[in-house]
This record gives structure tokens, C-alpha cells and sequence, in this order.
């Protein structure tokens, strides 16, 4: 008797389940629109040319850091002390980061944007727009030291935030 009630129960429960798959398809569309809609197409050229200017202007002046993330210049300042007195062990930097980064590509040990401590100029010779994803746009690009002839190639990750642009991630190859 008991078998019977669970059968005939488990039967009701699939057909009351089992609903109308056109409507609950409709919701998963209507869902992924709204998802995609809640992230614009932000404006990939003005981003471009802030990046440009932004990344020069760095190396000109005193290195303002204004155009990270508070986010980012916390991780990158963790992962330019790594191994040093202060700093975190290489293991700690990864529990710590890898939920939030690739921190395969951090640059541990290295300074902000490029490994060199000494520079002469730096200029921008490629800042390749490669996608967006929800609200990052990705550059490729290819930092240059003109007078010691090293290039540093990066992905760079851009969002918006309050009408301004800020640089969220930096990937260093």
C-alpha cells in the first residue's frame, strides 16, 4: 500500500512539474536578455583612447594610481611584495587572490604595468580592443621602452565606474 502512495505521488509531482516548456523557456530568455541588457555596450574607442593617454601619462608623471581599481592596486601591491620581508609567501598570494584573478599572470615581484625598475619612455605602441565580457573590456597591448628597446605585452581589463574608466586587471605575459 505504501509502494502505491509513493508511486502515485511521484507521478502527480512529475506532472505538476513538467508544466508548459514553452513558458519556462520564454522565462530563460527573457532572463539571459535582461542579464545582457544590464550590461551595455560601453564605448570602445573613448575606452581606447583613455587607455592610451592613461598608461603614458603613468610613466610620465608620479605614477598616479588613480587609474586602477582600489581593487587591483591592492593585489598588485600584494603581488609585488611576494618573497620580500613583508610580503606574502607565493601560496598565501594565491589563496588570498585566485578567487578574484588569474594570478598565473600577476607579475610577482615586478612593479605596476611593467617588470623593469629603471625606464626611459614608455609609449603605447598597440592597444587592440579584443572583446567585451558583461562590463570588462579586454585590450591587448604592447607597452614600449623606446631608449633600453624592451616591449611588454599585456591584456588589459578595463570597466566604467561613475562615467570614468579605471584599469580592473592587468595581465603581464
Amino acid at each position: 500500500m505504501l509502494k502505491s502512495i509513493l508511486i502515485i505521488s511521484s507521478v502527480f509531482l512529475l506532472f505538476s512539474c513538467g508544466g508548459n516548456t514553452e513558458n519556462s523557456s520564454s522565462a530563460v530568455e527573457n532572463k539571459q536578455e535582461s542579464t545582457s541588457e544590464k550590461y551595455a555596450e560601453l564605448d570602445k574607442g573613448k575606452a581606447e583612447d583613455w587607455l592610451v593617454k592613461a598608461l603614458e601619462k603613468f610613466f610620465e608623471e608620479e605614477q598616479s594610481y588613480s587609474i586602477f581599481t582600489r581593487e587591483y592596486v591592492d593585489y598588485k601591491a600584494d603581488a609585488t611584495a611576494v618573497g620580500y620581508d613583508d610580503g606574502l609567501t607565493e601560496e598565501e598570494f594565491n589563496t588570498k587572490w585566485s578567487s578574484k584573478f588569474n594570478t598565473k599572470y600577476a607579475g610577482l615581484g615586478n612593479g605596476f604595468l611593467i617588470s623593469a625598475q629603471d625606464w626611459s619612455k614608455i609609449i603605447v605602441t598597440n592597444c587592440e580592443f579584443k572583446k567585451q565580457k558583461d562590463s570588462v573590456l579586454y585590450f591587448d597591448v604592447i607597452l614600449t621602452d623606446k631608449d633600453f628597446k624592451e616591449d611588454y605585452k599585456r591584456e588589459i581589463h578595463v570597466i566604467e565606474k561613475n562615467g570614468n574608466f579605471l584599469i580592473s586587471d592587468v595581465l603581464e605575459y
